[in-house]
């Protein structure tokens, strides 16, 4: 059976309070600009992909291009009702964020302010990214065109991801490339702090995911 919008919904909430501490959904809801542009694209994407009728579903639709709109205004974050994003997500601190009209971004995934998830590329290669479950995208990285990122992929702060990599990459610069060994992190990230071990661990690219994550905090 298919998730609804509303048990969708919660497990945003779930991240959030993974990432802030126990409170209570609704001041969560309340006091987060992040939550407040999920809640408007939930909504807005189980209208888009409902079985109303056309007569109906319109006049709705345009209701919620409005309401995508004052979020744009006032949260600095546009998520269009078009793009497929799957349960847990967590969204940074909002500032000018960007996720394209048929972006697909999986479960679990964070996304940190600033980052772009655009459309690009020509004739076939046209498209949106694909994110797998767990991908991280740190501030102002830029992932543009017909790209994947595999499960649980690193997008280190500030990088321009133009190609696919797959699952368990660490990426980072412009253009983006792989980063595998902890020196070189070392010259991306001074101070690079001992990182701790990922859930699944990987010796070549687990310090490498966590201290590109340490950089945006």
């Amino acid at each position: 059976m298919a998730m609804t919008w509303l048990q969708a919904f919660r497990q945003d909430i779930g991240r959030y309070r993974e990432a802030g501490g126990p409170q209570a959904a609704l001041r969560l809801v309340l006091a987060n600009q992040g939550l407040h542009a999920l809640l408007q694209y939930r909504v807005a994407n189980a209208l888009h992909r409902s079985a109303l009728p056309p007569r109906v579903k319109r006049p709705l639709l345009v209701l919620m291009i409005a309401w995508q709109k004052l979020v744009e205004m006032t949260a600095h974050a546009c998520i269009p009702y078009r793009a497929t994003i799957g349960p847990g997500l967590l969204l940074g601190n909002l500032g000018n964020t960007f996720i394209g009209d048929d972006a697909v971004i999986g479960a679990g995934c964070e996304i940190r302010d600033g980052a772009t998830l655009g459309v690009a590329g020509r004739g076939a290669q046209r498209g949106s990214p694909r994110l797998g479950n767990g991908v991280v995208v740190g501030e102002r990285a830029v992932i543009a065109g017909k790209v994947t990122l595999g499960d649980r992929a690193v997008v280190a702060p500030g990088s321009l991801v133009l190609c696919s990599f797959a699952a368990d990459t660490v990426v980072a610069r412009n253009p983006a490339f792989p980063v595998t060994r902890e020196e070189d992190l070392h010259l991306l990230v001074p101070g690079l702090a001992t990182p701790r071990p990922p859930a699944r661990p990987n010796p070549r690219r687990a310090p490498a995911a966590e201290g590109l994550l340490l950089s945006s905090a």
